[in-house]
């Protein structure tokens, strides 16, 4: 009887400690998995991958133009018209960027986003309806081409600067630093100007 009394007390003894070594586990996995310790890693992995980006590429946007070029010289005349295409490409510099955080909060100060690149190949310009004049030389002529193919080349810069095309790629800029800093356990990623951060308001 105290045999099995003396066996009773060890099972519950086991029961217990069994319980609480449960339980210690239970709270070290809950501890390192939630709120403070695991928002920490994940901000300097997130902080060590930003900083190593120099540049961002938000958006890029397809653009075309056409203009019809003529040289109306007395039976000499130099015509034609060039269609050209063109890609612009949106970003911003990484470095210009500023974060400032206040707990699970997060403000980004956003520089303007510029137009990076403005590609046009020799493919993306086609010349319709040539007409070159019987007395105007080859290399003239080729010289009249390549002027209109710059000054399409200005059309389409100054139509890559358009304010909805660079609203557009701010929206896309916003919407990536959003994506970035929720997946990383902040709770609402705000957004100003560039201009309007300060040193106080750093990490």
């Amino acid at each position: 009887m105290r045999y099995v009394q003396h066996l009773k007390k060890r099972m519950y003894a086991l029961i217990l400690a069994f319980i609480a070594m449960a339980t210690a586990v239970l709270l070290f996995l809950w501890w390192n998995t939630s709120g403070t310790p695991r928002w920490d890693v994940q901000q300097r992995i997130l902080m060590e991958r930003f900083e190593k980006m120099q540049n961002l590429q938000v958006l890029s946007s397809h653009l075309l133009t056409h203009e019809r070029f003529r040289n109306p010289a007395f039976f000499n005349a130099n015509e034609f018209v060039l269609i050209a295409r063109a890609k612009a490409i949106y970003g911003l510099d990484l470095s210009q960027v500023k974060l400032s955080r206040q707990q699970r909060e997060i403000t980004v100060y956003l520089p303007p986003v510029k137009v990076q690149e403005l590609v046009m190949n020799a493919k993306d310009v086609e010349f319709v309806g040539v007409k070159k004049g019987l007395l105007t030389s080859q290399q003239a002529f080729e010289s009249f081409q390549q002027q209109a193919v710059e000054n399409l080349h200005a059309q389409l810069a100054q139509q890559a600067r358009d304010p909805r095309l660079l609203a557009d790629a701010t929206t896309q800029a916003q919407a990536y630093f959003e994506t970035l800093f929720k997946a990383a356990g902040f709770d609402a990623v705000h957004f100003k100007d560039r201009d309007a951060y300060t040193e106080s308001a750093a990490f």
